[in-house]
């Protein structure tokens, strides 16, 4: 191999490389599957939490421990509005997403919550239907 096929083969691995580590953790990523999830998001709320950061440590509303693990969403009164989607259920320390507009049925997944060590509140939303009979496993 002459030296610019080398030069260009290390820049491709490097720029590869950089990018697999600069990528958002998976809290992150379910945290981002709820952002999809707001339609309405009137205090933006919202705005800090991107695709583009390594941990969602730092975006409003979010506490982490020192793993970088998300343990606390905290929005209340923010008037979102939209739906709980089903990734919330690898936030293992979801807490507190109460007195907001968010609709529609409660995820069945967030049974796979269980090692909250608190509660989960989601009081004063808008949700509807039944709920769902998994969530007698919160302890």
């Amino acid at each position: 191999m002459d030296t610019t096929t080398i030069h260009v083969l290390f820049i491709c691995v490097f720029t590869f490389c950089v990018s697999i580590s600069s990528s958002l953790n998976s809290d992150g990523l379910s945290l981002l599957a709820l952002k999809a999830a707001v339609t309405g998001d009137p205090t933006n709320s919202l705005a800090t939490w991107t695709e583009t950061d390594f941990t969602p440590c730092h975006w409003t509303g979010i506490a982490c421990d020192s793993n970088r693990r998300v343990t606390s969403v905290f929005l209340p009164n923010r008037n979102l509005t939209g739906y709980l989607p089903s990734e919330l259920d690898a936030l293992l320390s979801l807490r507190h997403l109460s007195s907001n507009l968010l609709t529609g049925n409660l995820p069945e997944t967030l049974s796979n919550l269980t090692n909250l060590g608190g509660t989960l509140n989601l009081s004063y939303n808008h949700f509807s239907g039944a709920i769902p009979p998994s969530y007698g496993l919160f302890r």
